[in-house]
């Protein structure tokens, strides 16, 4: 399979001017809703994990219970332009996310999960 080729730009590296200025920028959102009484969940983006080795072919994670697909017929990517994204897939449901605010009623037990952060930020901050 030959590697998707893409126009547009990369993101800017983390650590970066541009990236860094991103970040700043976003503070001060945050810091603005903040001071308005606003609960604010935030989370990383999975995205920004590596979806492809370094020729460009997909990498494909999954598990026993999990399908992948029928037949390589049903898997033509030939039309991507991009690298191939997945999203919710078991490697990506532990990704930390930031609370404004403290926690109550949350079970020491409870495993928390990248879309628990609805959840949480609806019914368990003060």
């Amino acid at each position: 399979m030959a590697a998707a080729t893409s126009s547009k730009p990369s993101p800017p590296a983390p650590g970066t001017q541009e990236a860094n200025d991103f970040y700043r920028m976003m503070d001060g959102y945050f810091e603005k809703l903040d001071a308005l009484g606003a609960t604010l969940a935030i989370t990383a983006d999975h995205g920004m994990k590596a979806k492809h080795d370094t020729e460009g072919l997909p990498a494909v994670i999954s598990s026993a219970a999990m399908v992948i697909g029928r037949t390589p017929q049903d898997h033509d990517m030939s039309a991507l332009s991009e690298p191939l994204r997945s999203h919710g897939g078991l490697s990506e449901q532990r990704v930390p996310f930031l609370l404004n605010r403290p926690t109550t009623n949350l079970s020491p037990d409870r495993i928390l999960r990248n879309f628990d952060i609805i959840d949480v930020a609806l019914n368990h901050v003060q």
